[in-house]
């Protein structure tokens, strides 16, 4: 004779609805608990644990599910439910897709009140494992890819961010180790920043990304041809310090990478200068090369 549990869990999985894109969360007060739940994830197979404290629910095969305004995906999804305090936190395993939205971050007149989340500049996200806990606005992901951008410039730069390891600390503060920086798209950048340590802030208005001991790597040797302890990026600004770069071969210098920063970007620029350029270059037949240029 099947348990209850067993027949629950059959009518939860017969009661799946095909997978749509970017379903609506469910309306507030529809459900609650476990109920909330399984209407939020959908999967080839559920599996439901509801004498375990806290509540256990297990979502096999094609898992998906539309929270707020994140579309999240993966092989398996295991989530706990406490009932005392109404809330969940999640452990997803391979090939685990988070996308945002388009379009569902709101002008700054018409958000919410209370502190932005890292969230809102979150475009995507890939990684094999990835543990979430939505309400303390805490995480934590392994061998994981992100791509940042403001969302109020959607045609802005995104910078791809690489890490063996990432935690959420709270909803404002994102810490990536072992990390590569890049704005380029491609598997395998033409020029990435290669740190120790990477963090980002959501602040109103900026959007802080901290690197320590960071080196610039270039080509497809990923050679380090600048190391500097520290160097910081706004993701709401364009062109923050590297300001240009440009890669390519010639038959007098061989394979080169030119590049054209803004030190100043790292501190408070004097009221006399009006612009100072450092160009750091690498050519194959003649070694590093180094020039400046200052306006005032």
């Amino acid at each position: 004779v099947p348990s209850a549990l067993l027949s629950r869990a059959e009518q939860v999985t017969q009661s799946l609805e095909q997978d749509k894109c970017w379903e609506a969360p469910p309306a507030a007060g529809r459900a609650k608990g476990p109920s909330r739940l399984r209407e939020m994830f959908h999967a080839d197979e559920v599996q439901v644990f509801p004498f375990e404290q806290p509540v256990t629910l297990v979502f096999m095969g094609d898992v998906h599910a539309t929270i707020e305004n994140m579309r999240i995906r993966a092989d398996s999804v295991v989530v706990w439910y406490d009932q005392d305090k109404d809330s969940y936190e999640a452990f997803a395993e391979g090939n685990v897709r988070v996308y945002r939205r388009p379009g569902a971050v709101l002008p700054p007149e018409e958000r919410p009140a209370g502190p932005p989340a890292i969230a809102e500049v979150l475009q995507s996200l890939r990684a094999d494992k990835a543990y979430i806990n939505p309400g303390a606005a805490r995480g934590m992901m392994t061998n994981t890819e992100l791509r940042l951008q403001d969302p109020l410039d959607p045609e802005g730069t995104v910078y791809v961010v690489r890490g063996k390891k990432a935690f959420l600390v709270d909803s404002k503060t994102l810490l990536v180790h072992d990390v590569t920086v890049t704005t380029s798209p491609f598997a395998r950048p033409s020029y990435q920043i290669h740190a120790d340590k990477v963090q980002v802030l959501r602040e109103k208005g900026n959007v802080p990304l901290n690197a320590w001991d960071a080196r610039l790597q270039v080509g497809r040797s990923q050679r380090t041809v600048l190391r500097v302890p520290f160097i910081g990026v706004d993701l709401a600004r364009q062109a923050y310090l590297l300001t240009d770069y440009a890669i390519g071969a010639s038959t007098k210098f061989g394979p080169f990478v030119q590049t054209t920063w803004r030190p100043l970007d790292l501190t408070v620029s004097p009221e006399w200068v009006d612009k100072w350029t450092v160009n750091l270059d690498y050519y194959g037949a003649r070694g590093p090369a180094l020039g400046s240029e200052l306006d005032y």
